[in-house]
């Protein structure tokens, strides 16, 4: 009677998971529904310089990113800026 007890605890457990619907696709969806696509604003430097974007993160702060020629990592600054809404 353990083992026939087991099992259907088992299958209960795998019906549940399984049922749960986290799917990739679903939680891409979700997460898709928070993304802000609008655009930063830049800042363009003269000479050749690398260009900076700016961008609130909905949080109460500010983001700013230099651009990369040499497609390698760039610069990431968070600042606290009080004009970002909360």
């Amino acid at each position: 009677m353990s083992r026939l007890t087991s099992l259907a605890l088992g299958l209960v457990v795998v019906t549940g998971v399984v049922g749960c619907g986290n799917t990739p696709e679903r939680l891409n969806a979700r997460q898709q529904r928070n993304v802000d696509r609008s655009p930063p604003e830049v800042y363009a430097m003269p000479d050749h310089y690398n260009n900076v974007a700016s961008k609130c993160d909905g949080h109460g702060h500010r983001m700013y990113v230099t651009s990369n020629k040499d497609q390698a990592p760039s610069n990431l600054v968070v600042v606290t800026d009080e004009s970002c809404s909360r």
